[in-house]
Parts: C-alpha cells; sequence; structure tokens
C-alpha cells in the first residue's frame, strides 16, 4: 500500500509519520506550482479597509495575499469567513478578527449555508482566492443582494512531469489523493501514457472534482472528508485495502 498526494495537504508530515508506525508508505508528488499575484489593485487595497466580510476560498489565498495584509489588518471589524480548520489555523497567525468556517464537511456549499444563516443580504463581501477557483460563492452573495468583489492572489500552473511512472507499485494499491480539478486532470493525462495497468485508487474530497472527466483507468475512486484527520485518512484506506 503506498498514499501519493498529488495536491496540497495540511495533514501531510502526520499522515507520513503514521505511515511509518503502521508500515505504508505516503510520499508527495504535486502536480502544480503555486506562484503569488502581487499585481493588486489600488482600489481593491482601498474597498478591503471597509468592506464587511472576508472570504479566504483556501489555505493558499491567505498565504499568497501578503499586498493585502497590511490594509485587512486595519479593518479589525470585519468578519472573516474561510472553508474550514485549516485555513483559520493559517488566519489566526496574521489577523485577530471573527472567523467563521463550516465544523465539518468543508465546501463552499456549507459555508454558504452559514453566511445564509448570519442574515448578510446587502452587505459587503471581498472574495480572496486563486485565479481559475470556483465562483460558486461569489454568483450566489450577487443574487443575493450582496456587493461582491474578487482577487486572486495567486495562480496554479501545471508540472511538466510530477509522477513518475517507476514511482507506482504493480503489485499493490496505490492511493492517489487529489483535492483541486485541475491536478486531477493533468493527473488523467499522465496515467494514460502508462505502459503498465497498475492498481490506482483516487482519492478525493467530494463527488464533484469528477463531473465531465473520465476516471476509468482507475481501479476505484474513494471519497474522504477534507475534514478528516491524518489519523482517519490511515484508518480508511488501511481498512479498504485489506478488505480489496
Amino acid at each position: 500500500m503506498k498514499i501519493i498526494v498529488t495536491s496540497d495537504l495540511t495533514i501531510f508530515k502526520e499522515l507520513r509519520t503514521i505511515g511509518v508506525k503502521r508500515g505504508f508508505v505516503v510520499e508527495k508528488h504535486l502536480a502544480l506550482d503555486i506562484k503569488g499575484n502581487k499585481n493588486i489593485r489600488e482600489d481593491t487595497l482601498e474597498y478591503i479597509k471597509k468592506v464587511n466580510n472576508i472570504i479566504f476560498q483556501s489555505k493558499n489565498a491567505v498565504k499568497y495575499s501578503e499586498r493585502l495584509n497590511q490594509e485587512i489588518q486595519k479593518n479589525k471589524g470585519a468578519t472573516m469567513y474561510c472553508l474550514g480548520q485549516y485555513t483559520k489555523i493559517e488566519l489566526r497567525k496574521y489577523f485577530h478578527n471573527k472567523i467563521i468556517h463550516p465544523v465539518s464537511k468543508y465546501s463552499s456549499e456549507n459555508l454558504l449555508k452559514l453566511i445564509a444563516k448570519e442574515n448578510k443580504k446587502n452587505e459587503s463581501f471581498m472574495i480572496i482566492k486563486g485565479a481559475g477557483g470556483r465562483d460558486y460563492l461569489g454568483r450566489n452573495l450577487i443574487d443575493k443582494g450582496c456587493n461582491v468583489k474578487t482577487v486572486n492572489t495567486y495562480e496554479r500552473i501545471v508540472k511538466e512531469t510530477f509522477l513518475e511512472e517507476k514511482v507506482l507499485n504493480i503489485d499493490s494499491n496505490n492511493y492517489l489523493v487529489v483535492s483541486s480539478k485541475l491536478a486531477l486532470k493533468e493527473l488523467i493525462k499522465t496515467i494514460m501514457n502508462y505502459k503498465k495497468k497498475y492498481p490506482l485508487i483516487l482519492v478525493l474530497p467530494n463527488n464533484r472534482l469528477v463531473d465531465g472527466l473520465n476516471t476509468k483507468d482507475f481501479k476505484d475512486v474513494l471519497i474522504i472528508c477534507n475534514s478528516s484527520s491524518a489519523n482517519d485518512y490511515a484508518k480508511i484506506l488501511k481498512q479498504y485495502d485489506e478488505e480489496k
């Protein structure tokens, strides 16, 4: 059994440590590089000083928002939203604002439900995300009458080579952990070029990622919620491996 992480995973180090103790391999082979965007418009910097609510759509949105941080720190009254606890931990390194996120099942859909319960109609929002990221929150908040601006603080760049065929096991399951659609598209293109048929199990945080994509070259597709701990991942995959 080998676990191959192809997207940024906060619990990677902990999962790798568990693997050493329990006798399975955990490796990182990232499909994408991240490049920060420092070209932020002046009107965006002004807007964020007085906006009512700020949404960080990913942990990378926090890590690559240096250009915005000084202005955000002036807005102590803004409510901050994010998709889960790992982004919240990153936010706490820089800000003391109120932070709200779904308790479990981290997703834009569940975050929108939380915002709807707080009756934020007609309030202003700044959404901080990566180029090419989902626009679900922005579209739905605008539909609810909110004033919404979006800024992309980073972009994801596809690596030419990220997963060589020699990395894979031919006689035991390879669990490929993917958390973004772009990374999944690159993974599918990569494995189509392999000369041999490997036992590949796709591990995703939700079914939405496979919409419109052909996953026929995978032995199976498993869904593990992205709020799961390293122990949860290890337990679920080890149990699946023993049963299969």
